[in-house]
């Protein structure tokens, strides 16, 4: 049965154990443009990592999630997270976002890629250097009902080694800043 109920105001009751809400039964969901119709989250905390020059587009995988859209309009709002750290004086790495085989979003860099952040650190012989954390967000339409998985990659900018979840150093007086963690943070937004 379909049809449209115009009403000014919905509330529960004001006493009982639902007191003062409104309840959407299990299985259902409610449609109101712009609110959250649900979260999915994945973090990442290996310490890895990789050899990289500035020709070659082959970001590590970091944070991954997946997400099966309630609704074909709604769209994905993207946030992540990501902790790294260059391979020598101000060298730089930047983050990309991939969803399933596809890059999106973003200005075209190196190779194929699209970077949302970027981030420069050095060090010296004497001092180690922590991980630097970067953040960025993507609102995505990805016009589809079927489960969908949003990748965090990690690419370095010049030839070096760089870290991924940790700072260059790994001398036991710099272990409490060598530390770090790669997250993406997935919303469905009903439209």
């Amino acid at each position: 049965m379909s049809g449209t109920i115009t009403v000014q105001n919905i509330q529960g009751p004001t006493t009982g154990s639902n007191a003062n809400q409104v309840l959407v039964p299990s299985g259902h969901t409610l449609h109101a443009p712009g609110h959250v119709i649900q979260v999915q989250y994945g973090e990442y905390y290996t310490q890895v990592s990789m050899s990289a020059n500035n020709t070659t587009f082959g970001p590590i995988t970091t944070a991954q999630a997946t997400i099966t859209p309630k609704f074909s309009n709604s769209k994905i709002f993207v946030q992540c997270n990501g902790s790294g750290c260059g391979g020598g004086s101000n060298y730089e790495f930047s983050w990309h976002l991939k969803r399933g085989s596809t890059w999106i979003g973003g200005n075209s860099t190196a190779g194929t890629g699209y970077c949302h952040a970027s981030a420069a650190v050095g060090f010296d012989a004497s001092h180690g250097e922590a991980g630097v954390t970067s953040a960025f967000s993507y609102l995505d339409s990805p016009n589809t009902t079927s489960a969908t998985t949003y990748i965090l990659g990690f690419q370095g900018g010049e030839t070096a080694t760089y870290h991924v979840n940790r700072g260059w150093s790994t001398g036991p007086s710099y272990n409490f800043r060598n530390t770090g963690g790669c997250t993406i943070t997935l919303m469905e937004i009903a439209q």
